[in-house]
């Protein structure tokens, strides 16, 4: 355990999960499928070729989507590890690690519908309306295209945490100087 209660161990396990979730989203999203989410399709597609993309590689896409939605996870301890630097920064009332628990809560549940909806779209494909799969498929590209919101906070509080910390050393600094200079001179 080091000074502030945090075990290195585990900060370091989770600080490697970032990449474990990108890689193992990406796998999910890409090559498991069969590419069918990477690179996007055309938003002009019509519903049946939706359905097509999705009865062709069925299987692949409903583990493709456990893939990305167990990938999740990884992006909560990853993210996490950032958001106690910012309570570790944070004095008294830490608002800034709040919003990014928060914020990052969102992320989370965001990046899960995306394979979420993937998923369910690929559930009944071919059985039902080509238009209800068409919805589904449109509603996880909506969640990687249009919610910006939660990162944006996230990713904000982030930078006003290193700011405090450099305005903290910077201020801890300036009274060390002073505090040698008035040693100095009396």
């Amino acid at each position: 355990m080091n000074p502030n209660n945090f075990s290195t161990g585990v900060l370091r396990f989770c600080a490697w999960t970032g990449p474990i979730f990108v890689l193992m989203w990406l796998i999910g999203a890409g090559p498991t499928t069969g590419w069918v989410f990477l690179p996007p399709p055309s938003a002009a597609d019509s519903a049946a070729k939706t359905v097509a993309d999705y009865t062709s590689h069925l299987v692949p896409i409903r583990i493709g989507c456990i893939l990305m939605i167990f990938s999740c996870m990884f992006y909560t301890s990853w993210g996490m590890v950032i958001t106690m630097l910012a309570k570790k920064a944070e004095q008294g009332l830490p608002i800034l690690f709040y919003i990014q628990v928060v914020s990052l809560a969102a992320c989370v549940v965001v990046v899960l519908l995306i394979g979420f909806f993937w998923g369910a779209a690929s559930f009944r494909a071919g059985e039902t309306a080509p238009e209800l799969t068409q919805a589904l498929n449109d509603l996880g590209w909506l969640g990687v295209l249009f919610t910006g919101a939660p990162f944006t906070a996230w990713a904000f509080a982030l930078p006003a945490v290193a700011l405090i910390v450099v305005l903290s050393w910077v201020s801890l600094r300036a009274i060390a100087a002073e505090a040698v200079e008035q040693t100095v001179l009396a």
